[in-house]
């Protein structure tokens, strides 16, 4: 990098690598309309980046799909219920070859069964979703898994006084299950 100033390389990891001169730059999940959220099907795709993934990759498998009066609520709910991640939102879409949308957001209570048969080219992690959170789960040490077991209870965030409370060494011991 000392001899080639003017490269620069994008790289996407889960960890930093520790180069000189990295800039990091955290990527949260896509934002996903409200559950209140109004507007037209238009201003929604515009504001709403897990709508658009979700458009695309519908696209793919179901050329004339759009977003409109009739399925922009269930397309709203299956965004906003995979929490805008976008291999959630990709294995969802899929799922349109053999499911209307209706049918796709009624199933989504099962996740990890309903989002399975990902891109069989894709390496194994990124076929299922439950596959990405094992191998995510599998990197972190014994005391990051804990950490997570015990955040697990909340589902819609945390703050700081509510992590505090679940992780304190004070807290009742977690089971972290598979």
């Amino acid at each position: 990098l000392r001899s080639c100033p003017e490269l620069h390389i994008l790289a996407t990891s889960r960890q930093p690598m520790h180069v000189s001169g990295e800039h990091i730059l955290a990527v949260p999940p896509l934002p996903a309309p409200p559950v209140d959220a109004k507007g037209s099907p238009s201003s929604l795709l515009q504001q709403h980046a897990a709508l658009r993934l979700f458009v695309d990759r519908a696209g793919s498998v179901q050329p004339e799909f759009t977003i409109d009066e009739s399925n922009q609520v269930a397309v709203s709910e299956i965004c906003r219920r995979l929490d805008g991640i976008p291999l959630a939102i990709e294995l969802a879409a899929r799922r349109l070859r053999a499911l209307s949308v209706n049918q796709l957001q009624a199933r989504l209570d099962d996740r990890y069964e309903l989002l399975t048969g990902g891109n069989p080219a894709a390496l194994p992690r990124q076929q299922t979703l439950r596959a990405l959170i094992e191998w995510s789960f599998d990197l972190c040490s014994a005391a990051q898994q804990l950490l997570w077991a015990r955040l697990s209870v909340f589902g819609e965030g945390f703050d700081l006084d509510a992590a505090e409370s679940v992780c304190s060494p004070s807290a009742p011991p977690a089971r972290i299950r598979r």
